[in-house]
């Protein structure tokens, strides 16, 4: 068992969110899941682009991806149904906090001129996050390669039935939110 801060902090504050949101005990917000995908342009093309994407995926989230698959067909894109297009993972449990804790801790600060995460990329329950590049996260080395840069899409998956409630909870978790 992972000995993670933030698993411990969420346990601290519920009763505080309970009486902040005046809810009942069992509808306090919490985090279910983090979903992080990637996809590339290239990768239909490129066998070598998907390799990459599950390797990046992996060293981020120390966790085995999902190879995503195109669904249908588009004459007009050229691609084919059951091509490979990216790869996700979905972190619950320790691994969620875990990656919650570096997200917050080590990866916004990297970011150059970062002001915060925007309150209007929060639906109810959900808060999108998309990165244009990997290497804003430690574990991945510049790499110096012939493809484009791997976009990266994070989304933070609560049990809020409000917006309200999805900020109050990532705001307890230091989120850094813009107001």
């Amino acid at each position: 068992m992972s000995n993670c801060e933030y698993k411990i902090c969420y346990d601290n504050f519920k009763n505080e969110l309970q009486s902040e949101l005046g809810v009942h005990v069992n509808a306090v917000p919490k985090i279910t899941s983090i979903v992080v995908s990637t996809t590339n342009k290239n990768a239909c093309s490129d066998k070598k682009v998907v390799t990459l994407m599950v390797e990046l995926l992996r060293l981020v989230t120390g966790q085995e991806p999902v190879v995503t698959k195109i669904k249908k067909s588009v004459a007009g894109f050229k691609i084919r149904e059951g091509w490979p297009i990216g790869a996700k993972v979905t972190l619950r449990s320790d691994k969620m906090y875990d990656f919650l804790e570096r997200l917050v801790k080590i990866v916004f600060p990297r970011v150059r001129d970062f002001r915060g995460l925007s309150a209007k990329s929060v639906n109810v329950g959900v808060h999108n996050l998309g990165f244009k590049d990997f290497n804003i996260f430690p574990e991945v080395e510049l790499l110096r390669n012939d493809v484009s840069p791997i976009g990266l899409n994070i989304s933070i998956v609560t049990t809020a039935t409000k917006s309200e409630h999805t900020l109050a909870l990532l705001d307890k978790f230091n989120f850094p939110i813009r107001k």
